[in-house]
Order: C-alpha cells, then sequence, then structure tokens
C-alpha cells in the first residue's frame, strides 16, 4: 500500500533552465512580476521594504466567488540573490517565503507557504495558485515570455505533408492568400505536417476535421530559438500536473513571418504517483473547480491518474451527475492498493444541509476507465445525508 499525507502548508519546488540572477530579477523586478503574477504587483525589496500583489474577482477552487483580495505585506526576511520572505497581512495569515539557489546550469526555487493551520480550507487555492504562478515565472526566465492554457476549437481543415525543406516554399505560397486562421505545422516521423484550419479545399491538400484540444500557447518573436522555447514548454507541462497529448505546433502568419510565430503544445492531465504533491494539486483542481470543461478518467499502468471536473465536482463516468453546482470535496490520504484501487479520505461542503466528510475508493475496468465509486460516509458527523 502506497499511502501520501497532504502537509498543511505549501511547499514546491521548480527547475529553471536560468541563471540565478535572472530568476532573482523576476522575484523582485516590479516589471517581470506584472508579467508572470498580476499586473497590480508592486515591489521594494529592500530591508523594511514591502511585496504585494491584489487579486483580481476570481471563482477559487472551493467553488466561491471572492472580491479582489489584496496579498503580501512587509519583507521579513530578505538576503539578495538568495532569500526573500513576506508576511501576509490581515486577513490573511502566514509567511511566504522565496528561496532561490544555483543548479549546475540553472536554478532551483523553493516556494513556501506556512501558517495554514485552522485555515486549512484554503490550501488547494494557494497550492494550485502558486503551482501556477511559478511554472509562468520558469517560462518568463527561460524564454522570456509568459506562456498560456486555452481552448483550441475544432474546426475543419486541410493538411498536407512533405520534406521538411519543403515548407519554407509551401508557406511563401500561402503568404499572397487572405487566410483566416494562421497555418501551423508540426512534425511527424521526419516529415512535416502543414494544417491550414478553416479551409475546406486547397490543391494538394487532404481534408480532415481538427479536433478541439487544450493547448500550453507561447507566442515568441521572431529569431527567437524554437528548440529551447520547446524544450521549456515540455519542461511546463509535467508542473501543472499535465501530459502532452499530441505534438507540437508552430504557427505562423505567411505574409508577415516579422510578427513572430506561437508554439502550441496540447495536452491532457496526467500525474505520476511517484511524485505527490503534483498528484494532490491536480487532485484537487479537479475535483473542486467548477465550470471546469468535464473529460474522460483514466488509469494508466503505471500509475497515472487523472480526474476533470465538470460543473460539479465529480468524475466522469461514475453515477454523482446531480450534485449540486456549489458542492466541493477535498481529498487528503491519498492510498494506492496492490490491486489498483484507489482510497481517499475526504471532506465536502454544499452537497447537503451540512459538511460531509469520509472516504472514497474507486476501482477501474481493463481499459483505465472508472467502473466503480465507493463512498462511505462519517455517520458521527451530524446532519450527513448521502448524495
Amino acid at each position: 500500500m502506497i499511502e501520501y499525507a497532504m502537509a498543511v502548508e505549501v511547499d514546491q519546488r521548480v527547475r529553471v533552465q536560468a541563471a540565478p540572477e535572472r530568476v532573482w530579477r523576476a522575484l523582485t523586478d516590479p516589471g517581470d512580476l506584472q508579467r508572470w503574477l498580476f499586473p497590480s504587483a508592486v515591489a521594494d525589496v529592500r530591508e523594511g521594504g514591502s511585496w504585494r500583489f491584489t487579486f483580481p474577482h476570481w471563482p477559487s477552487a472551493r467553488g466561491l466567488h471572492h472580491p479582489a483580495l489584496n496579498f503580501g505585506g512587509p519583507i521579513v526576511e530578505l538576503v539578495p540573490g538568495h532569500v526573500l520572505a513576506v508576511q501576509f497581512e490581515p486577513p490573511y495569515w502566514g509567511v511566504l517565503r522565496f528561496e532561490l539557489t544555483a543548479d549546475r546550469d540553472g536554478s532551483d526555487l523553493r516556494v513556501t507557504q506556512r501558517g495554514f493551520e485552522g485555515n486549512e480550507e484554503w490550501l488547494a487555492d494557494f497550492r494550485g495558485g502558486w503551482g501556477s504562478f511559478n511554472d509562468r515565472l520558469a517560462l518568463l526566465c527561460e524564454t522570456g515570455e509568459v506562456a498560456t492554457a486555452r481552448l483550441l476549437e475544432g474546426t475543419r481543415a486541410v493538411a498536407r505533408a512533405m520534406e521538411p525543406g519543403e515548407l519554407a516554399g509551401a508557406l511563401a505560397q500561402l503568404a499572397p492568400r487572405q487566410l483566416a486562421v494562421r497555418p501551423y505545422w508540426y512534425a511527424d516521423a521526419g516529415r512535416i505536417t502543414l494544417v491550414l484550419p478553416g479551409v475546406a479545399a486547397a490543391g494538394g491538400f487532404e481534408a480532415r476535421h481538427e479536433q478541439p484540444c487544450n493547448a500550453l500557447c507561447l507566442a515568441l518573436p521572431a529569431g527567437a530559438d524554437l528548440t529551447a522555447a520547446r524544450a521549456s514548454l515540455e519542461r511546463s507541462l509535467p508542473r501543472r500536473g499535465w501530459t502532452a497529448a499530441g505534438p507540437l505546433r508552430a504557427a505562423v502568419d505567411p505574409a508577415h513571418p516579422e510578427a513572430g510565430c506561437e508554439l502550441a503544445l496540447p495536452y491532457r492531465p496526467a500525474v505520476d504517483l511517484a511524485e505527490p504533491e503534483p498528484f494532490v494539486r491536480a487532485f484537487e483542481r479537479a475535483f473542486c473547480a467548477p465550470g471546469r470543461a468535464a473529460a474522460a478518467a483514466y488509469f494508466a499502468p503505471r500509475g497515472a491518474l487523472a480526474l476533470a471536473g465538470g460543473p460539479h465536482p465529480r468524475p466522469v463516468d461514475t453515477p454523482l451527475f446531480r450534485l449540486p453546482s456549489g458542492a466541493v470535496a477535498r481529498f487528503w490520504r491519498l492510498r494506492l492498493g496492490g490491486d489498483g484501487a484507489l482510497t481517499a479520505d475526504w471532506e465536502g461542503g454544499g452537497w447537503t444541509a451540512g459538511r460531509n466528510r469520509g472516504t472514497s475508493t474507486w476501482t477501474f475496468a481493463e481499459d483505465g476507465r472508472i467502473d466503480r465509486l465507493v463512498l462511505r460516509f462519517d455517520p458521527a458527523v451530524p446532519r450527513m445525508v448521502a448524495a
């Protein structure tokens, strides 16, 4: 039996393929902070200084809609180039601490925030938030840009496979055309496939339908190192609890190549149980974020588990299809048994008149989909009603 317990704190590490001086600048320079954190971020990094930002109106991981929130406060520990710690001011709590060290040809950044005792229900928000922000910081330091996750809509398209040396000529031929959507290309088995989205027919191209997909997108200026940018995007996916769901796409306007290009890496949720902290964060996000697009749950032979919640905090393909829209659940002790069954302790709110808690066990079919979900409610909780 493998068991992981969630500590009452945020404690995350990110390796950045950039010099410590570059990462320190991203933590302390207001211009950089406003790119990877929020446009509201301000910093006066010195003894007696402060570090603050305003979180705009947002739907939280607990299903609540908050007004703008002001975070940060005075700097309580400062070792220039190495340590920055900020005491959050009331009504919030805890000390946010960044610790930076050199790591071979890059940097190791550790981000901790402690002081959640009595406020454990906020952990899903803070863990997921800092996980996302840390990744944005890493991408900024590595590429000079910040990536955006977005849904690429399905559409009709045409495609043509070619040798790599033919791509430049094919793009030049497209330059005079008025294309509503930028073409993109991707590598496949040593060849290049050029795709024209939104086009019904074109000479030398085969018709196809582009399926919708989630993708991590990075806009780059002309002349950028695409190989390094690709490596940065690929490092980003596991930090976010994702894995690649298709080849990297590169899109460009053939009429204006000087405008640069956009890389898009399709992804799907996937977390390895050998790395419990990303697993916990992805598990919480999947169950606690109402409004997230529904996706299949799967269980891979090597232990990868992903659960994507829809408008209700539930895995797909389970009987729980009538939970109230405001229902939330948080999962604590995650145990993977030798028989492949997953068990978790949970606490929920918004399901019934009172708060619920208990344990859940998932078993999986041979094709990896959820076969059965068993909920066990704690009879000691007053006003307990099984959903």
